[in-house]
């Protein structure tokens, strides 16, 4: 029985909200889900959600843990640690990438669930593993993640992002080559395009790098 005396639907659990939740949030965007348009996916009433959750933030959370629980946590320990904190961020890109609309929401909230946080949890080990001080763990991991899912959020962001770059291009070209000198030596040489993948293994590097003796 339920606080309010009645008895959750039959076939209706958290884990049943949580995946009809993810699959607004996949299709139509997260400015969608509410507990109102929950309860139409499911055909049952908004009150529904309620037994199972607290509030909508509750259901956040869950979301949250859905898309990051996910993340492969193995990593080949015949690696150094620095490999394997860089395939565990390649993982973790990889299960944003698959719910690309989630990114945003796990941007602005804290990782507040134990599925959610394995990943954080084995990061976090593995620097302990290799003498590195909590403190500058723990900033290493906040920055890897800040990293990874601010990334995801641009590179998913545009539905045209061919047609982006190249009124980005445009742009820059026809900047006053006198002023902008650095800019236009780039656009002429084709070195100024990146891709995703290149600023996610610079960063990493950068963070990595940092955390060396």
């Amino acid at each position: 029985m339920t606080p309010d005396g009645s008895s959750p639907k039959p076939g209706l659990s958290r884990e049943s909200l949580v995946r009809a939740a993810l699959a607004i949030v996949d299709r139509e965007g997260l400015a969608r889900l509410s507990m109102r348009r929950l309860g139409a996916e499911l055909g049952v009433d908004a009150m529904a959600a309620y037994r199972h959750f607290s509030d909508k933030e509750e259901l956040l959370d869950g979301v949250v843990e859905a898309v990051v629980s996910v993340v492969d946590v193995a990593t080949d320990t015949s690696l150094p640690w620095t490999e394997q904190v860089r395939q565990l961020a390649r993982a973790y890109r990889f299960a944003l990438l698959a719910h690309p609309a989630t990114a945003p929401l796990i941007a602005s909230r804290p990782l507040a669930t134990p599925g959610s946080l394995r990943m954080t949890e084995r990061t976090l080990q593995l620097l302990a593993d290799a003498g590195i001080t909590p403190h500058r763990a723990i900033i290493a991991v906040n920055t890897i993640g800040i990293l990874i899912t601010g990334i995801v959020v641009v590179e998913t962001s545009s539905p045209h992002p061919s047609e982006e770059t190249r009124r980005q291009l445009d742009a820059l070209a026809a900047l006053p080559p006198s002023e902008f000198p650095q800019l236009g030596g780039l656009v002429a040489s084709g070195g100024i395009v990146a891709t995703y993948d290149e600023l996610v293994e610079t960063g990493l590097s950068a963070i990595i790098g940092a955390l060396r003796p």
